[in-house]
């Protein structure tokens, strides 16, 4: 029977061969609707030849010293030997933001460089440069183009606190040396506060792109599709593909000035110590939201102390930003700078007030004796000594420190510097300042029980 069944079904397909399948089941557009509906996207050339002027290429050399070894045994023959050393070479990306040939990139492609060129668009021709201000903790270096010329094709800056998800964007740069490649793709986040790409922490609230970015493209541009900067391609992510984050344009400009002006960022604050409110605390002393940062110390002839806060004292808001998590006042005051006045909001004894705070430099903030601010590391120090040891101690320690970046903790103790001893804050205050930039530093630490080694470059 089996074979029968199998002979109907056949004839029944050959007798439908010239009936309309589709039965009103679906709709089809005809040739001519078909012509009229299609949408041609746009080409992107037209943008990518009017940015890429401006777009240049950051070639860095390195020396390296090496230290002789076993096999060196023999250079005492020779009457002029001496440390070894080799060199090695990098690549980055960058944009110019001024005619006069200033030019923004990412640190960490200049980062020890021993000689630093730079090679415009569709040029051969390479220029030095100076470096006008770096600053390790945002990741950000002004550079100032050595040439006469006074017209440099320019990169306008955009706001990135317009950028939305779903927004498209151009990445350009040197991705592996590839010069003037770009990339395209969707704004697939913002906000990324707290991720680690490239086993980096976070230094900004990262705009996150899904677009191809390799090594090289650090430091060039994020442009969105009026050809305006809104981000400065800066990491990936090793653990994932075509994901790629950017620090936004707006916690960069704030620096810029102060880079050219200063050589460094003068950073801001009140003077206290506080810690991120838990739920449980919220719901004791009756505090209504589910966020902000309790107050625990008030630091003598600080801002806060000036506005009479409090140990206590709840700060909900400020400079207009809910307090979700703990480095959204550090950053916010960053960027408000020395000397500005902005509102802050504080709940205290279940009331809630609104205070307006003039901000000092870390610099100016003059803590209890014995603390120190060290804003070359992002850090802040105290005199400490127990039966055992004696030391510096950190209490305070940002995520995006270079201090956190090289491995430091909270309450690591610093008993030693370079083969020194160190025991207060002003002995390692002295030490670290007598090491040139681009130094090797030493530092012995001591962690609960363990001692431990910690090797970085002064920036």
């Amino acid at each position: 029977m089996v074979p029968i069944l199998g002979l109907v079904v056949y004839a029944g397909v050959n007798s439908a061969h010239n009936v309309n399948l589709n039965e009103n089941l679906w709709s089809e557009l005809s040739e001519s609707q078909r012509l009229s509906h299609a949408v041609s996207f746009p080409s992107l050339a037209p943008l990518v030849q009017r940015i890429k002027p401006s777009v240049i290429t950051v070639n860095t050399e390195y020396t390296t010293a090496i230290s002789p070894s076993f096999n060196d045994f023999f250079s005492f023959l020779e009457p002029h030997s001496g440390p070894k050393s080799f060199k090695s070479a990098g690549v980055g990306s960058g944009f110019i933001i001024n005619s006069e040939g200033i030019v923004v990139t990412n640190y960490h492609v200049i980062e020890n460089a021993s000689r630093i060129r730079i090679k415009a668009s569709e040029s051969t021709r390479e220029y030095d440069v100076d470096i006008l201000g770096t600053d390790p903790e945002n990741d950000i270096a002004l550079l100032q183009i050595k040439s006469k010329r006074s017209d440099w094709p320019v990169l306008p800056l955009g706001r990135s606190s317009t950028v939305n998800v779903g927004d498209f964007a151009i990445a350009i740069g040197n991705p592996l040396g590839l010069e003037n490649s770009i990339s395209f793709g969707p704004i697939s986040a913002i906000g990324r506060r707290h991720v680690q790409p490239s086993g980096k922490r976070g230094l900004f609230d990262f705009i996150q792109i899904n677009a191809t970015i390799n090594p090289g493209n650090s430091g060039g541009p994020l442009v969105n599709l009026a050809g305006e900067v809104i981000a400065i391609n800066t990491a990936i992510t090793a653990s994932g593909q075509g994901i790629a984050f950017s620090i936004p344009i707006d916690q960069v400009k704030h620096i810029l000035y102060q880079l050219k002006k200063y050589g460094k960022v003068i950073r801001a604050g009140i003077g206290i110590k506080a810690e991120m409110l838990s739920a449980e605390i919220a719901n004791e002393i009756g505090v209504p939201v589910p966020y902000g940062i309790l107050v625990r110390e008030v630091f003598p002839n600080s801002p806060a102390a000036k506005i009479k806060l409090q140990p206590g004292d709840v700060i909900i808001e400020f400079h207009g930003k809910k307090l979700h998590d703990p480095y959204v006042m550090p950053a916010e005051a960053n960027i408000a700078g020395a000397g500005a006045s902005v509102p802050i909001k504080v709940y205290r004894n279940k009331k809630l007030y609104t205070f307006t705070i003039t901000l000092k430099s870390l610099e100016e903030i003059q803590n209890v004796p014995g603390q120190r601010i060290i804003e070359s590391l992002g850090i802040q120090i105290e005199n400490y000594a127990d039966n055992e040891i004696e030391g510096a101690r950190i209490i305070t320690i940002p995520p995006s420190s270079l201090a956190a970046m090289a491995g430091f903790e909270k309450f690591d103790i610093i008993y030693s510097l370079n083969d020194t001893t160190i025991r207060h804050t002003t002995a390692f205050h002295i030490v670290l300042r007598k090491a040139k930039s681009g130094q090797l530093l030493k530092f012995g630490v001591k962690r609960g029980n363990a001692y431990v080694l910690i090797l970085m470059r002064k920036p």
